[in-house]
């Protein structure tokens, strides 16, 4: 089964690549009225990215809180976006950006992203 891990079917971690480095990974994406009516825990995690856009790696926030990476898989990643997900009141105000790890034959790492509809 981790043989299929190299065509994008099967998790990472299960396949014995925690680390490989070659991992996908998520940044959680506010407005700065969203920034603003989150927990100040949260706000201190969060990195100015361009004006009204903040950025939360949750991998990042996963290591500082818990001391361990966050298990990368789409699942988990939009999991944490709809925890959060309260915070927003407009569409635009909350995204999540996935990165998913590059195939063996490439380096490329596709980007997808997912507005708050997309979260159920």
């Amino acid at each position: 089964m981790p043989a299929l891990s190299l065509f994008g079917y099967w998790d990472s971690y299960l396949s014995a690549a925690l680390y490989s480095g070659n991992t996908m990974s998520a940044t959680i994406h506010v407005t700065l009225e969203t920034r603003d009516r989150m927990p100040k825990e949260i706000q201190e995690r969060l990195q100015w990215n361009k004006p009204d856009d903040f950025a939360l790696e949750v991998s990042t926030w996963s290591f500082e809180e818990m001391n361990v990476p966050a298990y990368p898989a789409h699942r988990v990643f939009l999991n944490v976006a709809r925890q959060l997900r309260g915070y927003a009141q407009e569409p635009d105000d909350l995204y999540l950006l996935i990165r998913e790890r590059s195939l063996g034959w490439t380096k490329d790492r596709r980007e997808t992203r997912y507005d708050i509809q997309q979260f159920d």
